[in-house]
């Protein structure tokens, strides 16, 4: 029995917002949608081009916590990795023309550069590469 790989579901307070940031920011395409009978898009499936799966889901009801204001590290933290070096320059650009605010990249012992930035939810992401890519 082989693992064949691990898909993240994030709850989200607008599930419209983060598809807009996941799919133009980020690069991912929307493999599937569903929405309640007002017509509201209350769950997404987005796919990389590695094959993962990122599925947004739009709670009824329960109020979410304001993760954005939680210190890092603290909650889920989503790795974002990218092929090469340039493609991270690229999507830092793309997050800082956004208005996301992106933190300074940093070169790990693990052999990867990455830096830090919130999703509309405030979810973490380390969007990282491979050093020497």
């Amino acid at each position: 029995m082989a693992l064949d790989r691990i898909d993240v579901l994030l709850n989200v307070t607008d599930v419209e917002r983060s598809l807009g940031f996941y799919r133009e920011l980020v690069g991912m395409h929307v493999d599937g949608t569903w929405a309640d009978d007002e017509g509201r898009t209350r769950w997404a499936k987005l796919v990389a081009s590695g094959g993962s799966a990122l599925m947004l889901n739009e709670p009824e009801g329960d109020a979410l916590t304001d993760r954005a204001s939680r210190p890092a590290y603290r909650d889920v933290v989503v790795y974002v990795r990218m092929r090469s070096l340039g493609e991270l320059d690229a999507i830092r650009a793309r997050l800082t023309d956004s208005g996301a605010a992106p933190g300074e990249n940093s070169d790990e012992m693990y052999g990867q550069r990455e830096f830090m930035v919130r999703d509309p939810d405030g979810y973490e992401l380390a969007v990282c590469a491979p050093l020497g890519s």
